[in-house]
């Protein structure tokens, strides 16, 4: 009884008197149990840390409550979009905001326009890369530039893709779509008039010029005689005979190549007929080092609608398999990463899609492989030369 009172009054180290608890025959385990309890409150550093962690719990209750409830406020009363430079709406959501919107921002990107028609020079500034706000119909809405960067496959060239997110207060869904309606605008009435230029950027997707190019007429572009009417004539029997093609289990697709010496209006011969028929031109150089078989069969048969896919100097890329036969100075390192199987199988493979029209040009036809030229593949062969008295 005296180690109890012992205990309570102080007298003792609590370690020593618990000890000599333990040893006492008439001590039950409950009494024990809360002899041992009380001693351990009564020590300051044993409650001062139960202390701090009921607090620290009670802190991380209140920060969980916290976030849950901004991410519920969020996601009811916040809204986002994500645009990405393979997007089309993506260069027309920069000019917007650097033309209409009030942009808060000390940091700039540049971008210089020449426009050879005109020979006027112009420079276009947006907001750089980070965070920026801008008013916008009463509304003040927050924009994030970012960049990441993608290597090719041996890490010996690379590419830049950005990524634009647009957030805002309020809950009508309709709002972004009003937004890329307004952005949208004013470009969609140049491609009208204009010959839309698409091009590859970053290996795997499509982007286009900012200002469309000129239209120009089949008069324009001089030819041997009864070439031009030959070209039209079949490009339009195409365009006419999807139902012909369905009917007899034949893909519906065609391709045009245009070979002869540099200079003699392979390209501009291409950029006449889509301009003639409404289309616009996707230009697909093989020799990207960032591009592979997987991603030119996508690019290919991924091309906006109502588009020439134009592969240019496809020699370049490739070599018959009998000039490598014959070449003593053929290496072993593929001129392009993609292959000419990949190729292949871009063009009229399982996967290939239907109603589409490639051109291909070159300046040395012999140089291509057969089976890339085979009917079925190629279905229009012209010849450009140069200039002589019949035209």
């Amino acid at each position: 009884m005296e180690t109890i009172e012992a205990l309570f009054c102080g007298k003792h180290q609590n370690g020593s008197i618990i000890a000599q608890l333990v040893q006492e025959e008439s001590l039950d385990h409950s009494r024990f149990v809360e002899i041992l309890i009380k001693t351990l409150l009564l020590n300051p550093i044993f409650s001062g840390g139960i202390l701090i962690s009921i607090v620290g719990f009670l802190w991380y209750l209140v920060q969980w409550a916290i976030d849950l409830g901004k991410a519920m406020f969020r996601q009811n009363y916040q809204q986002s979009l994500e645009i990405t430079n393979g997007d089309m709406a993506f260069n027309w959501v920069m000019e917007h905001i650097n033309k209409k919107s009030k942009v808060k921002t000390q940091r700039f990107s540049m971008e210089t326009n020449y426009d050879y028609d005109e020979e006027e020079i112009d420079f276009k500034f947006f907001p750089g890369f980070g965070s920026h706000y801008f008013y916008y119909k009463d509304r003040w809405i927050k924009m994030k530039r970012c960049k990441e960067e993608k290597k090719s496959e041996d890490d010996d060239y690379s590419q830049q893709s950005e990524t634009i997110t647009l957030s805002t207060w309020g809950a009508n869904p309709n709002f972004w779509k009003e937004f890329l309606f307004e952005c949208a605008a004013e470009p969609v009435q140049a491609m009208k008039k204009g010959l839309q230029v698409h091009f590859v950027q970053g290996g795997n997707y499509w982007t286009f010029w900012d200002t469309p190019r000129r239209r120009r007429t089949m008069d324009s572009v001089i030819l041997s005689s009864g070439l031009s009417e030959r070209l039209c004539k079949d490009v339009q029997t195409f365009m006419e005979s999807a139902d012909w093609y369905h009917e007899r289990g034949v893909p519906y697709r065609r391709g045009y190549l245009l070979y002869g010496p540099p200079g003699t209006g392979k390209t501009s011969v291409i950029s006449a007929l889509a301009s003639q028929f409404g289309y616009s031109v996707a230009i697909l150089s093989l020799n990207d080092r960032l591009l592979t078989d997987s991603t030119v069969n996508q690019l290919i048969n991924r091309a906006p609608n109502k588009t020439f896919v134009l592969l240019e100097d496809i020699d370049v890329a490739f070599v018959s398999r009998e000039e490598k036969e014959d070449s003593e100075k053929e290496n072993s390192k593929q001129k392009t990463p993609v292959t000419l199987s990949g190729l292949l199988n871009a063009i009229d493979g399982v996967a290939s899609a239907e109603g589409r029209i490639i051109f291909m040009t070159t300046n040395y036809k012999e140089h291509l492989d057969s089976a890339l030229i085979r009917p079925g593949r190629i279905d229009f062969q012209a010849y450009l030369g140069h200039c002589n008295e019949d035209m």
